[in-house]
């Protein structure tokens, strides 16, 4: 995770005079800083436990807000609140016994908040793009801009589309926030899943849970997942004693194989 003072500086960089007299931004930012601090050297976790930042980004009012407290406290809230900012903490526990921490940060999905919301991304450990499923202005904004905003800010870091009121596409119903009936169908999503490159597409429902837990649960694998791959090989018996005798055996280390630079994600227009 990124060095705590490395991400206030930069943001105290930003240029935030457009909203120097809106003190809900200004006490947002200040909170924002306290919890990067906080969060600073989270990664890996302790004790075998791990410790994943998961960020989730799309248009306003597609449900994200609730996508993470209907996860995070098991309640769905029924009243539209728009969000600067807002974190939210829940575990995990893996098959394996793997204690994982999830750090869940909420984003402000409005034009005004723009130049706020790069301050969630350093450190993310993956990404949830998301859109309503009966609203086919948030399914183009996925293309359009959280996408190429994500390839931007944090390029190396994995992400999942998400398609979010399952209830309401599958009742045959509109968004109450914003009225639209324009449902986006499961071919289209995962044509534009492989447009973005994106590594998994999941359609959950807030209200009625339904793939709630399997949408965390794939994050924190695929998180995990990549940790593994990067982690050192691990020095076998074979390799550290001599078979005989059990005396240790010096070893000349065995040359690092190159690794391959991470293809950059190339959006198709």
């Amino acid at each position: 995770m990124a060095d705590a003072n490395e991400v206030v500086e930069w943001a105290n960089n930003l240029k935030w005079d457009k909203y120097a007299g809106n003190k809900e931004i200004v006490d947002g930012l200040a909170a924002l800083r306290q919890k990067i601090t906080a969060l600073d050297g989270a990664e890996g976790g302790s004790g075998g436990n791990q410790r994943v930042k998961l960020v989730v980004v799309g248009d306003g009012a597609v449900g994200k807000t609730s996508l993470l407290i209907s996860f995070a406290e098991n309640k769905f809230p029924e009243d539209y609140v728009p969000t600067v900012f807002e974190n939210y903490t829940s575990k995990i526990t893996r098959d394996d016994g793997t204690l994982v921490l999830l750090h869940l940060w909420d984003t402000a999905g409005q034009e005004d908040y723009d130049r706020l919301r790069p301050l969630s991304y350093p450190g993310a450990d993956v990404i949830l793009l998301c859109f309503s499923t009966v609203t086919a202005s948030s399914f183009a904004s996925i293309k359009e801009k959280w996408y190429p905003e994500v390839n931007h800010y944090v390029p190396d870091a994995p992400y999942i589309l998400v398609g979010t009121k399952l209830d309401l596409r599958e009742a045959g119903l509109p968004d109450p926030s914003t009225g639209e009936s324009d449902p986006v169908t499961p071919e289209k999503a995962e044509e534009m899943r492989k447009q973005i490159k994106a590594l998994k597409y999941i359609e959950v429902s807030a209200k009625t849970r339904k793939n709630l837990q399997t949408l965390f649960s794939e994050a924190v694998d695929i998180v995990l997942a990549e940790r593994r791959a990067h982690e050192p090989p691990k020095p076998t018996a074979a390799s550290s004693t001599n078979g005989t005798n059990g005396t240790k055996t010096e070893h000349t280390p065995r040359e690092e194989p190159i690794r391959k630079k991470k293809e950059r994600r190339c959006l198709l227009m």
